[in-house]
């Protein structure tokens, strides 16, 4: 459809599009707060707590879609051999939070991969070192002995097992006493998985992993009860306790208004405030923000790089309305007013017998009111 304008199709996602190699558009100085914090996970043993927070729309999404795809193809470092972002969201559901926090980290892991780490550290060191160092990492013998004998053979029975189920028959047979019951039982699993990521990456030598853990919507605990969210941030914070090296956690918060650190501190608790090594504050983007972003977003989504205005398929002046219309407001809100006036425009580009040069300011001018309006609708 976008093509008649000499661009993509999605070239303006209202979320992350799931491409195989996610842009990053303008706010270099956003970027850089990132790329610091992330130069620092590679150059240093001792874990990190990150707060990224911002409005609705911010971008938050994006940066950890952005950054997990940089790291999961970044080099060494003299430190770590491999990176390991894993992406997930925050539980949904009130009932059972930790549970449902363990099975979708679990499943973003995936358990063949947990299977080939396990096998990995059974070879260089043998099942019973790693079982003792699997015990003292989570101080569970049930857990410890899951995870230092998980193979292929028993690969359907220990997924069952570490996301909360087994029936009496599975459990004798990995020789464990009971399921997983409680947040503190799934906390301890996935203090034994992370040690798996971090240091069973080869069969033949040690070998660290940084591993990054990037929780976003952390937000939706504001949803919870507090008989609900209480115990899952407690939970949480015994895992970054219980991993005091090689391990970066991001938390991504969405707030009306994030400099209100207090309302923030009120759903994560004070615990896991105090443990927060830096703030990364998506802060209400400037006109000139606005600017390079578009720009940088119309360039990449070209289909056909001939010399064109940078602008196109805005004339310069209908540009300089859409930026000014988009002040004060996010990067998703852009999106959807670029998205909607292109196809508003689509069908008289499409019946005109010879096709426009471009959008003028005057025509843009007439659409927006009723673009604006149906904005407000859908955001309503």
């Amino acid at each position: 459809m976008f093509e008649i304008f000499n661009l993509r199709d999605d070239s303006f996602p209202v979320t992350p599009a799931g491409q195989a190699d996610t842009p990053w558009f303008g706010f270099k100085a956003l970027k850089r707060e990132f790329e610091t914090v992330l130069q620092r996970s590679g150059g240093e043993t001792l874990r990190l707590c990150i707060l990224n927070r911002g409005i609705y729309g911010a971008g938050k999404t994006h940066a950890a879609s952005y950054f997990s795809q940089k790291l999961a193809s970044k080099r060494s470092t003299e430190v770590y051999q491999n990176f390991t972002p894993v992406l997930i969201e925050a539980p949904k559901q009130p009932q059972k939070a930790f549970a449902d926090f363990s099975n979708r980290l679990l499943n973003a892991i995936t358990f063949r991969r947990l299977g080939r780490l396990s096998e990995n550290l059974r070879t260089r060191i043998g099942e019973d070192a790693l079982f003792e160092r699997l015990l003292t990492a989570t101080g569970s013998e049930d857990v410890a002995l899951a995870l230092s004998g998980l193979n292929e053979a028993n690969l359907l029975m220990s997924k069952t097992y570490l996301l909360g189920g087994g029936t009496v028959k599975d459990l004798r047979e990995l020789r464990l006493a009971k399921k997983l019951l409680n947040d503190h039982d799934f906390a301890l699993s996935i203090i034994g998985v992370l040690y798996l990521l971090i240091n069973g990456e080869s069969d033949r030598h040690e070998s660290m992993s940084r591993v990054i853990l990037w929780i976003d919507e952390m937000e939706d605990l504001v949803f919870f009860p507090t008989r609900y969210y209480l115990p899952f941030t407690q939970a949480l914070r015994e895992i970054i306790d219980n991993t005091p090296l090689h391990l970066t956690v991001m938390l991504n918060f969405t707030f009306a208004e994030p400099e209100n650190l207090p309302a923030i501190e009120n759903v994560l608790g004070q615990a896991i405030m105090e443990r927060v090594n830096q703030h990364i504050v998506f802060k209400e983007p400037s006109t000139d923000d606005l600017k390079t972003y578009l720009l940088d977003c119309l360039s990449y989504n070209r289909l056909d790089k001939r010399k064109l205005s940078p602008t196109f398929p805005f004339s310069s002046d209908a540009f300089e309305l859409v930026i000014d219309t988009a002040a004060f407001k996010t990067p998703r809100f852009l999106n959807k007013l670029c998205d909607q006036i292109l196809r508003e425009t689509y069908p008289e580009w499409v019946r005109a017998s010879t096709k426009p040069s471009e959008i003028s300011r005057a025509a843009l001018e007439k659409k927006l009111p009723s673009i604006l309006g149906l904005l407000e609708e859908t955001r309503g």
